[in-house]
């Protein structure tokens, strides 16, 4: 009965080292198997990367470039406005102020009247 124990441990142990090397070489041909898998989505993403910063990160940089140039020239728009619209609120002060004076000048010269009105009406009354 010894030998029968010693010839089924036996058998146990060859069978498990059997079932061992088959488990080792099934994960080492899965797992090479994976790895070639992740190798090919690298090359894969790697190359979509590429096509990617070569079309879209240029194309960016060129509408980026063209929108500074854009805002420079609005920058550079606005404040021409600005100023002209200073030197144009600048000459409508002027032309305020010439008005105002010609306003004050028609009161004088319409009081200067309406006195001399009075004056001659008083000398025909008399």
């Amino acid at each position: 009965m010894k030998l029968n124990l010693n010839v089924f441990i036996s058998a146990l142990f060859l069978c498990f080292s059997y079932f061992s090397i088959c488990s080792k070489e099934q994960v080492n041909a899965r797992m090479s198997h994976e790895i070639e898998e992740l190798k090919i989505k690298n090359y894969l993403l790697s190359e979509e990367n590429q096509k990617y910063k070569n079309s879209s990160c240029f194309s960016l940089k060129d509408e980026l470039d063209k929108l500074k140039i854009a805002y420079e020239r609005l920058e550079i728009k606005y404040f021409k406005q600005l100023n002209e619209n200073e030197s144009l609120q600048e000459s409508i002060n002027e032309y305020e102020a010439k008005i105002r004076s010609m306003v004050v000048s028609c009161d004088e010269e319409k009081r200067f009247l309406e006195r001399k009105i009075n004056d001659c009406i008083k000398k025909n009354n008399q």
